[in-house]
């Protein structure tokens, strides 16, 4: 991992969503080169970041540990092929600590016991299996020391390629730790990399506006959601169904499909999230990235401004109308209109009618 990768951390002195807000725009504008393996410390980390960039139309999957070994594998096997290009994968031997450090005293060791025997035996052969062409590794969050760094880093620039390595910090403390760990490392070069934060400031609005969307509820949906699609294609579990039909029925919607936390999501995505405005590009790459960042040319993004405009011009047009009918009726002569025939017919009053005779 020392000879043909960079290393380099961005230290963030603001919120958690700055490592979301930088995350973002450096996959929106193509700053993070090739296949991108992210590595996060807890499972609802894992899902929260996969609902945040679909929201921009970024496609993304999340290496479940929790499914079994096949599943995967296939996840894998999926990311070297190129059908999608940013992996989200949970650093397990991290995420049993946390998930252990909730609890306290004996039931922390039993939890912590449950946590490995439920692991299944061939998880082993998915940590040594070969991630093809990753371009960079992003460690969204902290590594617990420096063995689990070179496990994270060793996933890029692998067979003499070239490679890059970006840990996001999000204090002084965690910047020391990362200096300190990866100084146990002989021949390996930390660089800091320094992001200019009013540069970002443009996109602050709509990733917090993203993160807003992505609650609690939804991560757990979506986590519930992932299991419930392996139970319903398990090849194991088919002749289960087969005799209980009602509790295959019990993990379907009631529209007949297992509910999708993506089909879920997109009704509240707005289109134009994955477009980006030039305005909102840093001024010093307007020219350059204007032709080739992502959603840059979005039909989808075009069509629904023109659709939004339409609705406004419409809208617009209709209040008009209205109130120029209102104005003219304002404006008529109740003495022009008035009349004592049944039936509402509209004449002329009868001084009207003389006034006209005299005339």
């Amino acid at each position: 991992i020392v000879t043909g990768a960079s290393h380099h951390y961005v230290l963030l002195r603001g919120n958690v969503s700055d490592k979301y807000l930088v995350s973002y725009a450096m996959l929106r504008l193509g700053i993070l080169v090739g296949k991108v393996l992210i590595f996060v410390n807890e499972m609802d980390t894992a899902f929260r970041l996969k609902l945040f960039l679909d929201q921009f139309s970024i496609r993304s999957a999340v290496l479940n540990a929790e499914l079994p070994a096949n599943s995967r594998l296939h996840c894998i096997e999926q990311f070297n092929a190129g059908l999608f290009e940013i992996l989200i994968a949970v650093d397990e031997g991290v995420a049993d600590k946390s998930e252990a450090l909730r609890s306290s005293g004996a039931q922390k060791k039993r939890k912590i016991a449950r946590l490995k025997n439920s692991r299944d035996k061939d998880f082993g052969a998915v940590r040594g299996l070969d991630f093809r062409n990753v371009g960079t590794v992003l460690n969204f969050e902290a590594c617990s020391n420096s063995s689990a760094y070179v496990h994270r880093a060793g996933r890029t620039a692998r067979a003499g390629q070239t490679g890059a390595v970006l840990s996001l910090v999000s204090s002084s403390s965690e910047e020391q730790n990362l200096q300190r760990m990866v100084g146990n490392i002989s021949g390996l070069v930390l660089n800091p990399l320094l992001v200019q934060a009013s540069q970002l400031e443009a996109f602050r609005y709509r990733v917090e506006d993203a993160l807003r969307a992505v609650t609690p509820s939804r991560v757990r949906d979506a986590r519930l959601n992932d299991v419930k699609r392996e139970l319903a294609n398990s090849e194991k579990l088919k002749t289960y169904f087969a005799d209980n039909p009602q509790d295959r029925v019990a993990l379907f919607s009631k529209s007949g499909s297992l509910p999708h936390h993506d089909q879920a999501l997109m009704n509240q995505v707005q289109p134009h999230l994955g477009h980006v405005p030039s305005y909102l590009l840093p001024p010093a790459m307007r020219s350059s990235l204007g032709a080739v960042v992502p959603g840059m040319n979005n039909p989808a993004a075009r069509r629904h401004r023109k659709r939004k405009l339409k609705r406004l011009h419409t809208q617009q047009k209709r209040a008009n109308g209205s109130s120029s009918s209102n104005r003219a009726a304002r404006n008529r002569d109740p003495l022009e209109t008035f009349s004592m025939r049944p039936g509402g017919a509209v004449k002329k009053s009868s001084a009207n009618r003389l006034a006209s005779a005299g005339r």
